[in-house]
């Protein structure tokens, strides 16, 4: 790029890279000119890590997305409104999330249960309003093959969040228990796995409310 000149303000650079080393690879593309980035998730693990690609953003006037396929699906959108909804005329008492499957050896050199599966969780309960930039993440237990945190979300509900890489079955789970008018406890389930077997579909993403099963293609 810096030898051909070629560099517009329209170029954006996707940097499919592990976080370790991104602040680098940013400062190679920054020093050529690069204003535009697609970052990985998660960009930083660390808040030394994030104060730096804050800084060197804020430097260089840098736009900047992060890579998130949950955050930009149609399942996301369908249980953002659901909850929306239910905040309209409920109270939210609790918050699950469970997104788990098997890693092998390989990927676990390369990833842990903190940069696998949490931080897609930790973005769809951003983008729900459950929790902000200021929640407070508890660690409650973490080993080399699973994760468990909490917190406490915008409206006091209490958020359960587990991700397990060395677990045979594939989970992407998401559930949310509320007091309804009735005061009667509801749930509200959303399944964020979708499974392509060959050229159909064998299973669709869904939302589950009072017994009701929507899939959304």
């Amino acid at each position: 790029w810096k030898q051909k000149n070629t560099m517009t303000e329209k170029d954006v650079f996707d940097l499919a890279v592990h976080n370790k080393d991104l602040i680098s690879v940013v400062k190679d593309f920054v020093s050529i000119g690069a204003k535009n980035f697609i970052f990985p998730k998660p960009m930083a693990i660390t808040k030394k890590q994030l104060d730096e690609l804050t800084k060197i953003k804020n430097t260089n006037r840098l736009k900047i997305a992060v890579a998130s396929q949950w955050h930009y699906a149609e399942i996301s959108k369908r249980a953002q409104a659901a909850v929306e909804k239910i905040r309209k005329t409920s109270r939210i008492i609790s918050v699950e999330a469970d997104f788990s499957q098997f890693f092998d050896d390989d990927r676990l050199r390369s990833y842990t249960p903190t940069t696998a599966l949490l931080p897609h969780i930790l973005e769809i309960l951003y983008g729900m309003k459950i929790i902000s930039e200021q929640s407070k993440i508890e660690l409650v237990e973490a080993d080399r093959h699973k994760i468990h945190v909490r917190a406490t979300g915008l409206d006091g509900e209490a958020v359960t969040i587990k991700s397990n890489v060395r677990l045979q079955e594939k989970k992407r789970k998401l559930s949310i228990i509320y007091k309804d008018t009735d005061g009667t406890n509801r749930t509200m389930t959303v399944d964020y796995l979708g499974v392509l077997e060959g050229d159909y579909w064998a299973h669709y993403p869904s939302i589950e409310m009072n017994g009701k099963k929507k899939e959304v293609v």
